[in-house]
This record gives C-alpha cells, sequence and structure tokens, in this order.
C-alpha cells in the first residue's frame, strides 16, 4: 500500500495493529509463539559469583574508614602477603610500629564490619573474615 493514498495514517496504523492483535487471539494455541520479552531471567543462584564481589566491595569500603597507616600495613600484610619486617622496610618505620598498626587497623575493621577476624596457626600470612 502506498502511503500517498492513505487519508489518515494514524488510524490506519491503529486499525493494523489492532487486525494484527485479533489475528494474534485467533491463532490455534499451539500455533502461538512467546515472544522473548515474555520470558522472565531466572532468578540469581547461590554460586552466581556475586557474594564474593559484593564481600570486596564491603571490605574495601571499611579499609577507606580506616586512617592511612593502618590501610597500609594492613593491604600490605594481608593482601600483599609480607611479613613484619618486609612492612616495616617498604613503609620506613619499626616493626613495633607495623605491628601496633596492625593490631589498631584489625580492630577498626573490626568495628566498622561487625566481624571477627580469625587468625591462622600461621597468623604472620593469613587472616580470614567471619561473621560474629
Amino acid at each position: 500500500m502506498r502511503w500517498r493514498r492513505i487519508d489518515n495514517p494514524l488510524a490506519y496504523a491503529r486499525t493494523a495493529v489492532v487486525r494484527a492483535a485479533i489475528d494474534e487471539t485467533r491463532r490455534p494455541w499451539w500455533r502461538r509463539e512467546e515472544s522473548v520479552g515474555q520470558a522472565m531471567p531466572d532468578p540469581p543462584g547461590p554460586d552466581d559469583g556475586t557474594s564474593v564481589v559484593d564481600e570486596r566491595l564491603r571490605i574495601r569500603a571499611a579499609l577507606l574508614k580506616l586512617p592511612p597507616r593502618h590501610r597500609a600495613v594492613l593491604v600490605l600484610r594481608y593482601l600483599e602477603g609480607l611479613s613484619v619486617q618486609q612492612t616495616a622496610e617498604v613503609l620506613a618505620c619499626p616493626e613495633g610500629t607495623v605491628k601496633g598498626y596492625t593490631s589498631r587497623g584489625l580492630d577498626g575493621l573490626r568495628q566498622i564490619l561487625g566481624v571477627e577476624l580469625v587468625a591462622d596457626e600461621d597468623a604472620e600470612v593469613h587472616h580470614e573474615i567471619r561473621p560474629v
């Protein structure tokens, strides 16, 4: 059909849509196609990986609330895996200062996150976060 011959294009389009909808209802149920928009996405499962990302973002936000020196010590010790001596060398401060900042930084994280930080047998290397 040529658009020049149509007097009222809006009425023509409306009629075409109504007729298409009527045709769809007259179609036998076994020939009806479902549009992709009708399908609902699957709910996220327990292993979708978002919980790990959420936890990392939560820890990052908590670290940003700590004083810069405490944050630096915790990142070097527990995320980078440096020893007390190596951390002291990197920050150019005594080992006692690193130990104090570590203790106060972990206490600050405990308060901010509301969790208990549990040390393994080798407390120099690893800390695990468990809900209280």
